[in-house]
This record gives structure tokens, C-alpha cells and sequence, in this order.
């Protein structure tokens, strides 16, 4: 989900990108979570509100540790400001306290992660074949095939995102020797949430389809938070034997997040049809530093455009089919997004 930077305190006395004029340990390091967004942070012309800017709220949280000069004060004005940009990647973590940028997360979550049970009870012809820790669970639903993907990370030992990128090429090859004979697939991304996004490549690359560009990236580059680094286009090679070469329906709703939306996107270029409800908007690769030996910052690092240019960040990918959720999916045997992904395979 987001790639490690070497532990880094900075020490910001009598620098220039300091936001803080007060000096205090607290002050520090709300300074150095004010510069290393100030410098690096790349959504903020998404995401933060046009009517105030960045070093005004910089300076309204030096004014919340003077009132405040605490560890629990400086963690709340740093999540203050977090808020402000309403991004889930964006997240301050310390021995104590954990927060992210979200203001209104997704309230769904509990019953997104408990509708592979309803799918496996109410829709698969027998139990579903499960690896990984329930990262892959995978059954039929009479001629076609059902995947749902937990997570694009952590599969097995050693963990670390050279090795997922292998495991999830393996397993999608066993998986597929199973249920690649089906005459459609759905892919279940719902309640996926945290992950790799080379991972989700690796995975895409078992749907069949030519070379294609997947998607583009770019990273802040100046002291302007509008300056960028040219865009880099990002491949996915074509795919090799035992490809999946059915049609594909992928799942989607607002609890799809990160890695999974740019998975979504991966799919929808080998020719799948997305379904449900827009995703959550959260498709950046974040970065992560240390602040202290306790305390650690995350940001959005990049932004990702899809091959015509399209940010969805703050916006969220949006289906092809829309299908609005429904929060009293569990009470019955019906689930509307996934009779609508049978239908459309013919089903």
C-alpha cells in the first residue's frame, strides 16, 4: 500500500519552511508534518478547499500546541489538519493515538467484509476454496466463476512487495487452473482495502488483453504545489498462456480503496465491466517517514491519471453499470450488484 522511506527527523529550527514560530519539541514536529506535506504532499489542489490555504492551517495548529503543548494537543492539531484534506492516505500514528485524514469514512465496512459469506451461502454452488489468509477466496456460481480479493499485500513470508508481486502471480495461476474454464468471472473488490499497486498489476496480468497503458503517475517536483515531474506512463505487458480470456464483471463500492480502485482501473483496461457504486477516491501511493522513534507521518505521494488523462482522486472511479448499495444486503438472500454482474454474463 505505500512504500517506506528510511527513518528521517528533521530539525527545522531556523529553516525557512517552518510554520511554527514558537520553538518546543511539540512545535518541531508539527513543523516537520507541516514542510514534508508542504514539499511532497501531491492532491492538494483536490483536496484541499480553495477558500483557505496551507499555511493558514499550519498556523492555526501552532496556535492549537500554544493553547495545547502536549503530545495528545500536537496529535490533534496535526489531525486537524489532516481533515482538512479528507484523504485516507494521509495518516499520523504514534505509541499511543492513530488517525487519518477521512472525515466521513465509508460506514459500511463491517457489512462489504460479510457479503463473501452472503455470496458463499446464497450464490456459490458449494464452499469457497480459500489462500492466503483469505487474501483469495474463489468458488462457481453455476457456469461462472466468482473471485474475491481481501487484500493486494502481505500473502505469505517473507512479507515485502517484491515478494507479493510473485505470490499473486502464482496463485491467480492455481487460482485460474480452477475456475478458468467459467464462461464469465466476477471479481469482487467491495471491502478491498489495502494493498500494493504493483500488485494489482501482477494480478491484472492474468486477465488476458494486449500491452496497454494502465495508467500514468507524477510526483511534486518544486515548492509549488503545483509543480510536477513529467508524467510517467506506467505498462502492463501482455498477457501469456492461461490468461483468463472470458468476460469479466469487477465489484465495486466506496469501500474500495487505494490499490484495489487502481486494480479496478487495471481490469476495466483488459475490457471488464465495472459495477456497483464509485469507489473511495484514494488511488496515491503514499509515503510513509518518522517523525521520532514513536511517531510517524503518511502522505499522498503521487497522483495517478488513467490513459486519457483523468485524475480520481477525491472523486472515486466510477462504474460502468451503477448499482447504489444497499445497507440491508445481509437481511436478505438477494444481492442486487451481484445479480446485476450475473446478468450481464449472460446469466
Amino acid at each position: 500500500m505505500h512504500r517506506s522511506l528510511p527513518a528521517l527527523i528533521l530539525l527545522l529550527a531556523g529553516c525557512a519552511d517552518s510554520v511554527c514560530e514558537t520553538r518546543s519539541p511539540h512545535h518541531d514536529r508539527l513543523n516537520t508534518f507541516w514542510s514534508r506535506l508542504d514539499r511532497e504532499y501531491s492532491l492538494f489542489d483536490l483536496r484541499l478547499d480553495s477558500s483557505t490555504s496551507w499555511e493558514e492551517l499550519g498556523k492555526r495548529a501552532c496556535s492549537e500546541v500554544d493553547l495545547d503543548p502536549s503530545n495528545e494537543g500536537t496529535f490533534n492539531a496535526m489531525l486537524g489538519m489532516a481533515r482538512a484534506l479528507d484523504d485516507g492516505q494521509v495518516r499520523i500514528t504514534t505509541s499511543e493515538w492513530t488517525g487519518d485524514g477521512r472525515n466521513e469514512p465509508w460506514p459500511h465496512d463491517a457489512i462489504t467484509d460479510a457479503l463473501v459469506d452472503h455470496t458463499e451461502a446464497f450464490y456459490i454452488d458449494s464452499a469457497l476454496r480459500t489462500v492466503a489468509d483469505d487474501a483469495f477466496r474463489w468458488g462457481r456460481s453455476g457456469t461462472f466463476g466468482y473471485l474475491s480479493i481481501g487484500r493486494l499485500r502481505d500473502f505469505a513470508e517473507p512479507l515485502g512487495e517484491t515478494s507479493d508481486i510473485l505470490d499473486a502471480r502464482e496463485l491467480l495461476g492455481d487460482i485460474f487452473a480452477d475456475i478458468g474454464g467459467s464462461n464469465g468471472m466476477i471479481v469482487d473488490l467491495r471491502s478491498t482495502r489495502t494493498g500494493f499497486r504493483t500488485v494489482a498489476l501482477a494480478v491484472t496480468e492474468s486477465f488476458a488483453g494486449p500491452q496497454t497503458t494502465v495508467w500514468s503517475t507524477t510526483e511534486r517536483n518544486g515548492p509549488g504545489h503545483s509543480e510536477f515531474t513529467r508524467s510517467e506512463p506506467v505498462m502492463l505487458p501482455a498477457s501469456g498462456p492461461g490468461a483468463y480470456d472470458g468476460p469479466v464483471v469487477v465489484l465495486i463500492s466506496p469501500g474500495t480503496f487505494g490499490a484495489a480502485e487502481a486494480l479496478a482501473l487495471a481490469l476495466k483496461s483488459r475490457g471488464a465491466t465495472l459495477v456497483g457504486e464509485r469507489t473511495s477516491g484514494h488511488l496515491s501511493n503514499p509515503v510513509e517517514a518518522e517523525l521520532n522513534n514513536t511517531w510517524t507521518i503518511r502522505w499522498s505521494a503521487d497522483r495517478l491519471t488513467d490513459p486519457d488523462g483523468v485524475i480520481y482522486d477525491a472523486m472515486g472511479v466510477p462504474p460502468d453499470v451503477e448499482v447504489l448499495f444497499d445497507p440491508d444486503v445481509l437481511d436478505s438472500p438477494a444481492d442486487a450488484a451481484l445479480d446485476t454482474a450475473l446478468q450481464l454474463l449472460g446469466g
